[in-house]
């Protein structure tokens, strides 16, 4: 947003959503992962580039849909 400054927010950030299969005892430790790439940002002058939201319930979005960064819980061995 603030080219001059040291460290802005960008116009746009990187939105990951957390599927509701994951399952709640390992939503804060998956999303404070995810938000620990945001210093890997900070250094290139970026603050808050990435942020984790959990996806709403009555989501009218397919976890699937390609325009949505969704983290996904699979518990498979295929």
């Amino acid at each position: 947003q603030d080219p001059t400054a040291a460290l802005s927010p960008p116009k746009q950030p990187i939105v990951f959503w957390l599927e509701n299969t994951i399952p709640s005892d390992y939503r804060e430790a998956i999303r404070e992962g995810v938000l620990f790439w945001n210093r890997a940002f900070e250094a290139a002058g970026f603050q808050d580039a990435i942020q984790v939201q959990q996806m709403p319930a009555n989501a009218k979005w397919d976890p699937a849909d390609i325009r949505y960064n969704t983290i996904r819980w699979v518990s498979s061995y295929e």
